[in-house]
């Protein structure tokens, strides 16, 4: 007589794409793609356990409401998805861009914001939209935090920068 053996197997395959949806959904904003506010404050939070220093910039999107308004919930979302894909662009290799609201952006880097590059984002930004047949104008105006300087905690500093942008 042989010992009688039970194997089960079970594919796990759509449980562990699950819970790779259940990550990025809790990490990114999903209507620019782009990370959100708490992986944003992730990174910050490794960087000054680390005791790097860093600039965090908050950039607050002028005009979205009146576009929301007028046109509809589509045409914000579409606009606010084709100003992520500008920055994203043009931030690529400067840090950290992330998704705060459906009104606002901040990028963080290790290195020095420099005024070239807030000037070069706050130009994209300015630059005529075009979406489902319309065109749309926004602005944009923009704060900086510096770690140490202005705070040491993720969340204090993205205030500083958001209040500096006012």
């Amino acid at each position: 007589d042989r010992p009688a053996r039970l194997i089960l197997a079970e594919d796990v395959t759509a449980h562990l794409a699950d819970e790779r949806e259940l990550v990025y959904r809790a990490s990114h904003d999903l209507i620019t793609g782009l990370p959100n506010q708490h992986a944003l404050m992730e990174w910050m939070d490794v960087r000054i356990a680390a005791g790097a220093p860093f600039d965090v910039a908050y950039l607050q999107l002028v005009g979205m409401d009146a576009i929301g308004d007028t046109f509809g919930i589509h045409v914000s979302t579409g606009i606010l998805q084709v100003v992520a894909a500008r920055l994203a662009q043009l931030s690529d290799g400067h840090g950290y861009l992330a998704a705060i609201t459906h009104q606002s952006f901040a990028l963080s880097d290790a290195k020095r914001l420099t005024e070239s590059l807030l000037q070069a984002m706050a130009d994209c930004i300015a630059e005529p939209i075009y979406y489902k047949d319309t065109q749309h104008q926004i602005s944009v105006v923009i704060g900086v935090a510096h770690y140490p300087h202005d705070s040491i905690q993720s969340d204090a500093l993205l205030a500083r920068a958001a209040l500096a942008a006012h």
